[in-house]
Order: C-alpha cells, then sequence, then structure tokens
C-alpha cells in the first residue's frame, strides 16, 4: 500500500506535526517545571509561551520554568512548533505549584517541625510504600511490575468513588439550558445526582461601549438571536450599570470558537477596574454558555470587589478578538429543587417536547455521562436560567508518577494498604503466604477510613419508593 507523504513541493519541506502533547506539571515551590513536545516534520522550530505571551529564548523542544513562586500557580503552557511549510500549536499543559500548608499553631521551639501537612505522598511514593508492604525493595521493582500498580491504584479510587460517597467527591456544577432541548448532560465523571437545582437571575444591564466603536448594545439584549464580532484583536467591551449595585453571578455566550485569552474585570467608579475571572488561551465553542458563581471567581477578595460594582467589562489579549452573542451580570439569585421522577413517570408525560419553565427531572444513567432528562423542555427563557447541580463524583484519574493523587491525608494509609494487597495478589513475586495478612489488614484500614468519613451534620430522609425504575 502506497502511503503519500505530505510534502511542500516547492521546499520539499514536511509540515509540522505534533505527535506528543505537552503534559501538565506538578512541582513544588520553589522547583523548576519541564515541558516537552515531541514533534516530525523538516527543519522545526520551536518558541514556547505562558499564558498567552511570547517567552523570550524558549526555542527547543523543551522548556524548563525558572523557580516557581505562588504566582506561578495555574500558569498555561503551550507550544509553537514551525518550518518552512508551516506551523502548529500545541495544547496549553498547566504548571500546578504544590504549596506548603500554612502553619496554624506555633510549636515549641526545637522540639517539633513547626510544620503541618507538608508531606507530600505522590503517585511514586503511595505505590513504593505499597511495594514495601508487599516486602519487594527497589531491585526487585521491574517497569511492569509499577505499570500494574498504577493501574490497581486507578481501579481501587475507581471503587472507593462508586462504594460510597466521599465526601471530597461532592461537588457543585452550573449546567446551561438551551431552548428546545429536553436533555441536559452532566459532566464527565458524575456518579449520581445529588441534588438539582433550577436558578432564576436578578439580570443587571446597562450601557455598552466597545473599545473598535462599534454598535454592541445587542450582547445585552436576553436574547439569543444577535451577536457582536469586533474588528480587531485585543478589544474591550465594557457595560456601565445605572447605578452602583452588588453582583454574583457572571455570563458569557461565545459567538465563535476558538482558544480565548480574556479577563472580566469590575469597577467600582467605570474608571478603574480589576479582574475577578481570567482565561488563558481557554476553548470556547460558539453557542455553548459560561457561567461563574461569586465562589469561582480568581480573586480571593473578590466578594469585597463584587460590592457596589458599577461597570464590568471583558478585556480581551493575546490576539484574541471576541465574537459575544451574549454578556451579563446578575444577582439575587433564586433557586428552586426540582423533583426527581422515576424512568416510568418520565415516559408517561404526554408532550416530552413541551416548552418552559423545567419543573422535575429523571436522571437517566448512561455508560459514561448521565442525562437528566427535564420536563417541560427549555423555553426561551430557560436560556438565562441555570442549572444547579450538586453531584457525586469520581476520584480525579492517577496520571503521571510525580502527580499527587486526589484523597485527603486521612485515606493515605488506607489507599496504600488495599494498593498493597492488590498487587501481591496479581505479583508472583510476594510471598504467597503474606497475600492474606494484606488483604485483612487492607480492609481493616478502609473500614477504619470509612467511619472516619463524616462531617457530623444533621441528616434527613427522603422516601423514593421504587421498583426497577427506582
Amino acid at each position: 500500500m502506497l502511503v503519500p507523504l505530505l510534502l511542500d513541493l516547492a521546499q520539499l519541506t514536511a509540515p509540522p506535526v505534533i505527535v506528543i502533547q505537552p503534559a501538565n506539571e506538578a512541582v513544588a515551590l520553589g522547583q523548576s517545571g519541564t515541558f516537552q513536545v515531541y514533534a516530525t516534520g523538516t527543519s522545526l522550530g520551536y518558541q514556547w509561551y505562558v499564558n498567552g505571551n511570547l517567552i523570550s529564548g524558549s526555542t527547543s523542544a523543551s522548556y524548563t520554568t525558572p523557580a516557581t513562586a505562588t504566582g506561578n500557580q495555574g500558569d498555561q503552557y503551550y507550544c509553537v512548533v514551525f518550518n518552512a511549510s508551516g506551523s502548529v500549536t500545541s495544547t496549553t499543559a498547566t504548571l500546578t505549584v504544590v504549596l506548603p500548608v500554612i502553619q496554624t499553631i506555633p510549636p515549641t521551639p526545637g522540639v517539633t517541625s513547626g510544620t503541618i501537612s507538608e508531606t507530600v505522598f505522590n503517585t511514586e511514593k503511595v505505590i513504593a510504600s505499597a511495594f514495601r508492604r508487599c516486602r519487594l525493595m527497589s531491585g526487585q521493582i521491574t517497569g511492569e511490575m509499577t505499570y500494574l500498580a498504577r493501574q490497581q491504584l486507578y481501579l481501587y479510587l475507581s471503587e472507593l468513588s462508586n462504594a460510597a460517597i466521599p465526601l471530597w467527591c461532592i461537588d457543585k456544577q452550573i449546567l446551561p439550558m438551551y431552548q428546545g432541548s429536553n436533555t441536559v448532560v452532566c459532566p464527565i465523571g458524575t456518579i449520581d445526582v445529588l441534588e438539582l437545582m433550577i436558578r432564576d437571575l436578578q439580570y443587571q444591564t446597562g450601557t455598552v461601549v466597545s473599545s473598535d466603536g462599534g454598535n454592541a448594545t445587542s450582547i445585552q439584549s436576553l436574547t439569543t438571536t444577535g451577536s457582536y464580532t469586533q474588528t480587531v484583536p485585543n478589544g474591550t467591551l465594557t457595560v456601565t450599570l445605572a447605578g452602583a449595585t452588588n453582583l454574583t453571578q457572571f455570563g458569557l455566550l461565545p459567538a465563535a470558537s476558538g482558544n480565548w485569552t480574556y479577563s472580566i474585570n469590575v469597577s467600582p467608579d467605570g474608571v478603574n477596574f480589576t479582574p475577578i475571572i481570567t482565561g488563558t488561551y481557554q476553548a470556547v465553542v460558539a453557542g455553548q454558555w459560561l457561567w461563574w458563581d461569586q465562589d469561582s471567581f480568581a480573586s480571593s477578595v473578590a466578594g469585597n470587589l463584587l460590592q457596589n460594582v458599577l461597570a464590568y467589562q471583558i478585556v480581551a489579549s493575546g490576539g484574541t478578538v471576541l465574537s459575544v452573542n451574549q454578556f451579563l451580570a446578575a444577582n439575587l439569585p433564586n433557586e428552586i429543587t426540582m423533583s426527581l421522577i422515576n424512568r416510568d413517570d418520565y415516559y408517561s408525560l404526554p408532550n416530552k417536547s413541551f416548552q418552559g419553565r423545567p419543573v422535575q427531572f429523571w436522571l437517566d444513567k448512561q455508560f459514561q455521562q448521565p442525562v437528566l432528562r427535564i420536563w417541560p423542555a427549555a423555553d426561551a427563557m430557560s436560556q438565562f436560567r441555570q442549572l444547579i447541580l450538586t453531584r457525586h463524583r469520581q476520584i480525579m484519574d492517577v496520571g503521571t508518577l510525580p502527580q499527587i493523587i486526589e484523597v485527603p491525608q486521612r485515606w493515605l494509609n488506607a489507599i496504600i494498604d488495599k494498593l498493597a494487597a492488590a498487587v501481591a495478589i496479581e505479583t508472583p513475586e510476594v510471598n504467597p503466604n503474606l497475600v492474606s495478612v494484606l488483604v485483612q489488614r487492607g480492609n481493616e484500614s478502609e473500614a477504619k477510613a470509612w467511619s472516619r468519613e463524616t462531617d457530623y451534620s444533621p441528616s434527613h430522609f427522603s422516601p423514593a419508593i421504587g421498583v426497577y425504575t427506582a
């Protein structure tokens, strides 16, 4: 079979193709992180960027950061690979700076370490501890055994997520609705819905000024039929309110897809603006809402900044051209719990395409992502409402060995004991007489960890009597 070779026939240069994208990095405060891209092509050149800004002198396939500071938390890195035939941009990799826990209790000088919970157990340390509990030393451990241990760790964490509801696996998600749709797909990793509420907002609209001088009033129309696209990159859309007011939510409905670098700023006087939301080379999709609550804003003092706001704006950078359908701020959220119905009740509804304000839902648990079947279907105004989902989700995946696994400190010993038992069962090099001991120890450690997995808040029961549909 003949395989075509992509060449620039004028210059006989193979265009660049990225075969391995840069990976996320997690490093301790004060250490350096390294990002690497692998590409094929002829006479390749490289240029790295951080947060949309060119890094001077970073012209090789890898880039090592300077010693990290707290301000580097969440920095976004990507690389542009190029030659005479064109260029290609890598995906974005995130730098996580592992910060020490702030000391809260003054120690006795010369007696204690003076630190609390600064010891970090990443994937590598967890696996190494499990091997030692199997009486396997470093010289006996092969690459295949390490690979097996990572797989077993992933499987156990998945099992742990599904066994009950770990407290750290409960989160809140804001889900948009679109007119005429009676289905809302839950985010990846959702196991179950603990509560679903529909939220109405009081939108605070005002006078819109576009930095390119165009008429952008449509972005505050509370309809999705119009849009405004600026004529130049790195522009600003500013909304000035009739009077200062408190804000709690922001919404952005892009009219064009792409990777945007931007900030959302607020001002008490219409002159001095402070950013509360930032996005760096963030993927946005035309017609898909981005919503932010006050508890998700970037600034730790955002709660104060959102008091008595006279103006708010979105500011593009990094070559981003703003193309916006709606850009809104709101307050006075009113949330009402939606009723959970079963499959039979949902199928019995006479008109599932009837539009209105959704009041009930059936949770259709699919293979990967559960689907909320809402009724009535979303009407025109429901596009400006939100579904507030409290969900039980999976524990985050086990990735690279330096990555910190997503479990609290109180669970570490149980995780290592259960991993040691799983490794012992599948590893011939482990003494068979040790297997039953490790399995028993793992079960005891897990039971002890579950016994502490409570926040001691009051409980109440909501009857949900059903047959096969539940």
